[in-house]
């Protein structure tokens, strides 16, 4: 994607005026802002799981838990996960909400920490202005319904995760538990370029010592 094409007319424009953006673009604003939002209802319900999987009364447990990074949390979770014999089913589910909003928050990262603009139907996102060389320029385009499904699987997260971490009665509509248990909606983009093995450090360059031979039998002996 050419830098030009990153900036829109209104945007290349120096008249305040013509800067505001077009009312088409409100529905693909407003849609990230509440994928935003259910992102950071769907982290809640871990932090709520970590909470019940320590066993410990809440004042004790908030000690222990504020504070913590999402990563770290995430290690944690999966620490002590077979520590309080949490039932295969819904390891199973845990684990697979972990590695979905894994993904899920790559984007979510993405739109918070890039330029994000607008442009016939679809928003722009590049880290073209603060990449620390061309090789590692990254574009992509979403649509609202890439969106979309980013929403609707943040929203499936936080009610699978909750339903484990504060098992309420079963009084759920059949298509609530339906849509419940469907498939993730967002599947995770492809690099642009092909895998390749990450370059050698300068401390993998340096010159590593030879493993010490074994002395003959004999030298052994004498020692």
């Amino acid at each position: 994607m050419a830098e030009e094409n990153l900036l829109t007319k209104s945007d290349r424009n120096n008249n305040a005026l013509t800067y505001l953006r077009p009312e088409e673009d409100e529905p693909y604003f407003a849609a990230i802002g509440k994928f935003i939002v259910e992102y950071a209802r769907a982290e809640a319900a871990f932090h709520v799981l970590a909470h019940k999987l320590l066993g410990v009364e809440s004042r004790k447990s908030t000690a222990i838990l504020s504070g913590m990074r999402f990563p770290d949390l995430v290690d944690r979770i999966k620490a002590m996960l077979p520590l309080e014999k949490v039932s295969e089913k819904d390891t199973g589910v845990i684990l697979g909400c972990l590695t979905q909003i894994n993904a899920v928050g790559t984007r979510r990262h993405h739109l918070v920490h890039r330029w994000v603009t607008y442009e016939n139907q679809k928003i722009l996102v590049t880290n073209l202005f603060i990449a620390k060389s061309p090789e590692l320029v990254h574009d992509s385009e979403m649509s609202l319904d890439d969106l979309k499904m980013l929403r609707d699987d943040c929203l499936k997260i936080y009610f699978r995760v909750i339903r484990i971490a504060r098992p309420a009665p079963k009084n759920d509509s059949a298509q609530f538990l339906d849509w419940l248990r469907s498939a993730w909606q967002y599947t995770p983009e492809q690099p642009n370029n092909p895998a390749s093995k990450p370059p050698k450090t300068q401390k993998s360059k340096q010159r590593q010592p030879r493993p010490l031979k074994a002395l003959p039998q004999d030298k052994r002996n004498d020692s």
